[in-house]
């Protein structure tokens, strides 16, 4: 039993909510952090930082 660290960058919130759901499932998860950053011409990019142990 250990903790691990996933640091993901999407595109959209939908395919970042469904990457945190696929990990919910199988793990349990102690932390989970979204960033969202708004670049020039409109782009947001989804970050999320997820602490899980297995």
């Amino acid at each position: 039993m250990g903790v691990n660290y996933e640091f993901r960058k999407f595109l959209t919130l939908k395919a970042c909510q469904k990457f945190i759901d696929s990990f919910s499932s199988d793990y349990f998860i102690i932390k989970k952090e979204v960033a969202v950053i708004n670049l020039r011409f409109n782009e947001v990019i989804y970050l999320v930082f997820l602490e899980y142990s297995l």
